[in-house]
């Protein structure tokens, strides 16, 4: 089990600072000497810039999202992964709140 936080501060032109902050926390759980599973959770937060109207207001909407995988090591050097995501934003309409991916890694 590991996690990370991030911080993050831009700063645009006519707006000034633009502040982020995330974090995750992921589990990763080793079947058998091939099958590997992990769950992720993480969490983005926004800021206040002031708009040109002079009102502050957040500089993009919160989310969280929610990611399962699970991979199967063939040998030393191939293995293929399979995800599932799902994540929301604090706002009525949602846009990619799910996603399927699947990798091939070969390593050399």
């Amino acid at each position: 089990m590991w996690s990370e936080v991030i911080g993050s501060r831009f700063d645009v032109p006519t707006v000034g600072h633009a502040d982020t902050l995330s974090y995750y926390i992921e589990a990763k759980y080793k079947i058998d000497a091939s099958w590997s599973a992990a769950l992720r959770w993480n969490q983005q937060f926004f800021g206040e810039v002031t708009n040109p109207a002079g009102k502050d207001e957040r500089w993009d909407h919160d989310m969280w999202k929610a990611e399962a995988g699970l991979a199967y090591r063939f040998s030393r050097h191939w293995q293929v992964k399979a995800q599932y995501s799902y994540g929301r934003q604090n706002r009525d309409l949602q846009q990619g709140e799910q996603m399927f991916a699947g990798q091939v890694t070969l390593k050399f």
